[in-house]
């Protein structure tokens, strides 16, 4: 099921929709590490329904609140990006984010879960300075791999729209760890 739902040009919508309510039944009924390939690939589904994406948000954040290995990132980021992130799951979807990187923020892949959180616009002012430092950190270890330019240049355009090198600076929040 999972790579059915992760090919984007190859179903339907009607079949997509079909698809995920077949997922979103396995998934209820299964539990732990079995459920992150499927929720992975769900979570990049534009064409479900409000109400199916709903559900699967709903799952995966309660996946992320006893899985916290390093493996759960595309889960993680996919919950970040998703359109239908509404703003009361939105809070547990940082939450979860923040708790992840705080142990595995440093590690190449975590760039996708930091990027999520520097796009999101619900971040309240000590959550986006430490999202950013966050970045700035991995940055400073990863800036070489050839990913780290989408990371840098989220990065810069976030600190044009919402910060100035003072805040930065001086900022409040939870210190990142480089």
């Amino acid at each position: 099921m999972a790579v059915m739902l992760s090919r984007l040009d190859g179903l339907t919508r009607d079949q997509a929709r079909s698809l995920a309510d077949i997922s979103l039944r396995w998934l209820a009924c299964h539990g732990g590490k079995a459920q992150r390939p499927l929720l992975a690939s769900f979570l990049t589904r534009p064409d479900l329904t409000v109400e199916q994406a709903h559900i699967g948000i709903d799952i995966a954040l309660n996946h992320l609140s006893t899985d916290r290995s390093s493996k759960v990132r595309s889960v993680l980021s996919g919950v970040l990006r998703h359109p239908a992130l509404d703003e009361g799951r939105r809070s547990r979807a940082i939450d979860s984010a923040l708790r992840w990187l705080q142990e595995h923020g440093m590690l190449p892949k975590a760039r996708l879960v930091i990027e999520g959180l520097l796009i999101l616009p619900a971040l309240s002012p000590s959550q986006r300075v430490h999202a950013m430092r966050l970045a700035d950190c991995w940055l400073t270890r990863h800036g070489e791999l050839p990913f780290a330019d989408h990371l840098r240049s989220t990065l810069d355009a976030e600190t044009l729209r919402d910060a100035s090198r003072e805040q930065l600076g001086a900022g409040s929040g939870p210190s990142a760890r480089c």
